[in-house]
Order: structure tokens, then C-alpha cells, then sequence
């Protein structure tokens, strides 16, 4: 007789990831699986577990959320963080943490079409290395981040590939400024752009800005029926 399968795991477990710190992954109380993933990279001096903690609440019974970890600012017993060196060690980073949610979870989460969302230094990186890999992410929600790097070439560059969304979701005037521009930029070979300014809302993914990434995402999701309901 068959054994009975394995139930699937609950809360946030570790990801060992070849090459990488593990990075961590937060499980849905789903009904139902496999689960759509988004991918999180946080900003540097930050940690994975605050992300995974804010798209849990946001997700709630719906998504595997996948947590990139980067690397240790200074020794890990100092406490300052981490970060991500630069795009392309983001990208082999975050390519290795999918193979590996892949490999481990195949029947648990479904890792196409996935959503990415980076803030700050996650969110500058992130756009930058998933420029000629829209089929793999179509959907990016960056957050005081990344704006300002779309130029017509590389807002081409992600249409071209298969980028389809782009969330740009800002608390500073700075950033707000930039979104604009980069809005129009993305919208003009079809890509759809959306920016949720918070006046004062500051360099952050928490506070006053948490209830514009939940509209960004709801924006983003709206056509995918994997994603269902997304508010807590």
C-alpha cells in the first residue's frame, strides 16, 4: 500500500540553497496545492525574515513566499544585516533559491510566472537582473527602489522577454519623481505601470506603506486566479 503523502510544511522553514546562505521560506495554511511564489529580497543592512513576515500577513492563506537571505554585513554575531553584492550575485542567488524550492517542493509550490518584490537595494537589484527574464518573473513590485533605472532601453529590454507589471510603490518625493518617468516609460512598449505614492511615508516598507504594497499586489495579481484573495 502506498504511503500516505506528506503533509505540507506550516510557518517558515529554512531552504538550503548550494553555494548561498539557506533562505527561508513561509508555507501558506492552503487548501489547495500547488501555490503560486513570490519572491522577496529585502534592502541591505536588512533580514529575509521581516519580509517573509510582512507577505505572510499580506498573503495570508494563499503563496509560498521565498525569502532571499544575501550575505552578512561584517561578522554574523555583529547584527548589522545583510545585502546583496550586486545584481548578478542577486541572480545566481535567487535563480540557485528557485532551483532549489524546485527540487525540494515541485508538488507544493508552483514556481512559473512568479512575482517578484524587492525594496530598496532588493528592489534596485532585482530590476536589474530580471530585465531579459520577464517569462520568469512577468510581475515585479518594487518598493523606494529601482525606479530610476528604466531607461526606454530597458523597460524594451523587459517587455521583449516577457515582463508583463510593474508596481512602483514610493514614501519619498525622490522616489515618487522617478516612478513617474519610469511609468511612462514601461507603458509605452506595453508593459503596465502602476505608482502608489505615501507622501511622508519615508524609506520603508512598513508603516503608512503597507496598505499601498497590498493595493500594488492585489494590481498586479488581478488577472492570475492562482493568486485568489490576497488581503489578510
Amino acid at each position: 500500500m502506498a504511503a500516505d503523502k506528506a503533509p505540507a510544511p506550516t510557518g517558515t522553514t529554512e531552504l538550503p540553497v548550494d553555494g548561498f546562505l539557506p533562505a527561508f521560506v513561509s508555507w501558506p495554511h492552503a487548501r489547495s496545492w500547488p501555490q503560486p511564489t513570490l519572491v522577496a529580497a529585502h534592502g541591505a543592512g536588512d533580514y529575509a525574515e521581516s519580509h517573509c513576515e510582512l507577505w505572510r500577513h499580506l498573503l495570508a492563506a494563499r503563496g509560498v513566499v521565498l525569502c532571499l537571505r544575501g550575505r552578512a554585513i561584517g561578522k554574523a554575531a555583529e547584527g548589522r544585516g545583510y545585502y546583496f553584492p550586486d545584481h548578478f550575485s542577486l541572480r545566481h542567488e535567487a535563480l540557485a533559491a528557485i532551483g532549489a524550492l524546485e527540487q525540494r517542493h515541485a508538488d507544493l509550490a508552483d514556481t512559473q510566472r512568479l512575482v517578484y518584490a524587492g525594496y530598496s537595494q532588493g528592489a534596485q537589484m532585482g530590476m536589474l537582473m530580471l530585465l531579459d527574464r520577464g517569462a520568469l518573473a512577468p510581475q515585479l513590485l518594487l518598493v523606494e527602489g529601482g525606479a530610476g533605472d528604466w531607461s526606454s532601453n530597458s523597460a524594451s529590454m523587459f517587455a521583449h522577454s516577457g515582463g508583463e507589471g510593474v508596481a512602483l510603490v514610493c514614501g519619498t518625493p525622490g522616489c515618487h519623481r522617478r516612478a513617474q518617468v519610469a511609468a511612462t516609460r514601461l507603458e509605452a512598449v506595453g508593459v503596465a505601470a502602476r505608482v502608489h505614492y505615501v507622501p511622508g511615508g519615508g524609506h520603508t516598507y512598513l508603516g503608512a506603506m503597507v496598505p499601498e504594497v497590498a493595493a500594488a499586489f492585489a494590481e498586479l495579481t488581478q488577472g492570475d486566479p492562482r493568486w485568489g484573495r490576497t488581503s489578510p
